[in-house]
């Protein structure tokens, strides 16, 4: 980094780096160390023995204004670990829904909406706690609501030992591009006003 300053008068400045460790969670099961994934899917309604259930795809990086995305994060290490967070920034462009219960998703299992031992919902990032790591492996999710227009960026999410400070892992950021709705009337008039 260089810093040139020309005239008089006094120059401030700052940085500062992250480091992110991105390796895949199901690569490091069973060490001491720490991994983290956060998948994308979309969600589409359907309907199966006459109820209506949402439907997983995979995120193609588009979505549109109402669309309803998956969010999952698989964590895998060592069964020792206590007291972990798992923070997730939010892309901006889209709102969390508290209220999962309300979207029956079509994949059925009985832990699907485990939170760890509590969850909760910020600004900018939902945040998990656990307080053992038993198993070595969990799976979280939780869904979004796409609300506004533009390309939103996602910081990497991030699993921490709150204790252990050199205990972290991270997942890859992830973009996301909301489209304005398809025009309907343009389509079934031939463009005519």
């Amino acid at each position: 980094m260089r810093v040139v300053a020309n005239g008089g008068g006094a120059v401030y400045w700052a940085a500062q780096a992250s480091y992110y460790d991105t390796q895949a969670a199901q690569e490091r099961t069973g060490g001491r160390k720490l991994a983290l994934q956060r998948q994308y899917f979309t969600l589409s309604p359907v309907t199966v023995n006459g109820r209506v259930v949402y439907r997983e795809a995979p995120f193609t990086g588009t979505a549109r204004p109402g669309d309803l995305l998956l969010v999952r994060l698989t964590t895998a290490g060592a069964t020792d670990w206590r007291y972990l967070m798992i923070e997730d920034p939010i892309p901006a462009g889209t709102e969390p829904v508290q209220q999962e219960r309300f979207y029956e998703l079509e994949r059925t299992r009985r832990d699907m909406w485990w939170w760890g031992s509590q969850r909760e919902f910020r600004d900018d990032r939902v945040v998990f706690f656990l307080q053992g790591f038993d198993r070595g492996r969990y799976e979280f999710q939780y869904l979004l609501k796409v609300t506004s227009l533009g390309t939103f960026r996602a910081s990497p999410s991030r699993i921490s030992a709150m204790y252990v400070p050199e205990g972290t892992a991270s997942s890859a950021a992830q973009s996301v591009t909301i489209e304005p709705p398809a025009a309907t009337g343009a389509a079934s008039n031939g463009g005519r006003q």
